[in-house]
C-alpha cells in the first residue's frame, strides 16, 4: 500500500482477487506508466542514498541506555 501511496507502484491487489490475469494486467499498466515509473526510480535512489543500518544503530544506541 505504501508504494502505491508514493506514486510508485500499482494498486494492491486483494489477495482474494489474486490471479495471473490481474496480476499480468497490474505489471502492464505499471510498466508502461511513465509518473509511476519515474516515481519509482525516485523512490529507489533515496532509498539507495540513506544509511538504514547506521540510522537504526543510532536509535538503539540512544534507546538503549
Amino acid at each position: 500500500m505504501r508504494v502505491h501511496a508514493l506514486g510508485a507502484g500499482s494498486r494492491p491487489i486483494p489477495l482474494k482477487k489474486v490471479s495471473a490475469d490481474n496480476l499480468a494486467k497490474a505489471i502492464i499498466a505499471v510498466t508502461g506508466n511513465k509518473d509511476i515509473l519515474r516515481a519509482a526510480d525516485d523512490l529507489g535512489r533515496k532509498i539507495r542514498d540513506e544509511d538504514g543500518v547506521g540510522a537504526a544503530v543510532s536509535f538503539i544506541e540512544a534507546h538503549a541506555a
